[in-house]
């Protein structure tokens, strides 16, 4: 059997009811899932959808397809859609983006990363549900298409990242390699400046900015600014990490 869809994880859970019907009854091939219906619609998701380049080619939008559309947190939010639950990275739940990068649920599942919440952009990897913990398929609004990021991945960029955020140095700055002239000079007074100067080469790599955007702020104590622990490895048991609250 195949993999689900994105939109099939995440229909699941969402709303039952939307300002327009979730199903029709036009048979089809769905514009957005590039999966066969009976139950379709031929409509635009809505009056102001603009992501029709990252759509396929059809002509019906399936009731999968819409639910997930109709749901607003799939596009305010970062989130996790497994068959069991879906979980957004906001209303009191948040800062678990990096526990997931560094200890994946079972597959299927679906990772999602937003950083302006106004795009649709997992529509571009909707087919790209993770089967594996080896590798993950991340779905991101600023990248035209799901990033791999391996374990390999995780195991280069996590420490990095750890040293350099409990040293005050911001993700936006990882993210983009761009560090200002007091940063360098505390980076040599402290004696980390060659981290940095790695993390720069790393910049604008995709794998890096999703490994950095996922990473928390350092702690108000200003001691070690750690996030938890870099999960290495790929055996260890899966914690599911409370996909039980709420969050639709």
């Amino acid at each position: 059997m195949p993999p689900p869809t994105i939109s099939q994880l995440i229909a699941r859970h969402a709303p039952t009811e939307g300002k327009q019907p979730l199903s029709g009854d036009v048979t089809g091939i769905c514009y957005i899932c590039a999966l066969p219906t009976e139950q379709g619609q031929r409509r635009p998701p809505s009056d102001v959808f603009t992501a029709w380049a990252a759509c396929a080619q059809g002509d019906v939008l399936c009731p999968d397809c819409a639910a997930t559309l109709n749901y607003r947190d799939v596009r305010m939010f970062s989130w996790l859609a497994t068959e069991e639950a879906f979980r957004v990275n906001g209303r009191g739940d948040r800062d678990w983006l990096w526990d997931v990068l560094g200890d994946p649920p079972e597959p299927p599942y679906g990772l999602y990363i937003s950083k302006g919440g106004q795009k649709q952009g997992w529509i571009s990897g909707v087919r790209q549900v993770a089967t594996s913990r080896a590798t993950i398929p991340v779905l991101t609004d600023w990248t035209d298409r799901p990033v791999m990021l391996r374990r390999a991945d995780w195991e280069t960029y996590a420490p990095l990242v750890v040293t350099l955020r409990a040293k005050g140095v911001s993700k936006q700055a990882l993210m983009t390699g761009d560090y200002t002239a007091n940063q360098w000079a505390k980076a040599i007074r402290d004696d980390y400046a060659d981290a940095l100067r790695q993390a720069q080469q790393y910049a604008g790599d995709p794998r890096w900015e999703i490994v950095c955007y996922a990473s928390r702020k350092p702690d108000d104590s200003g001691d070690t600014a750690e996030p938890k622990p870099v999960a290495t490895g790929t055996g260890g048991a899966y914690r599911p990490l409370g996909l039980d609250l709420p969050g639709r």
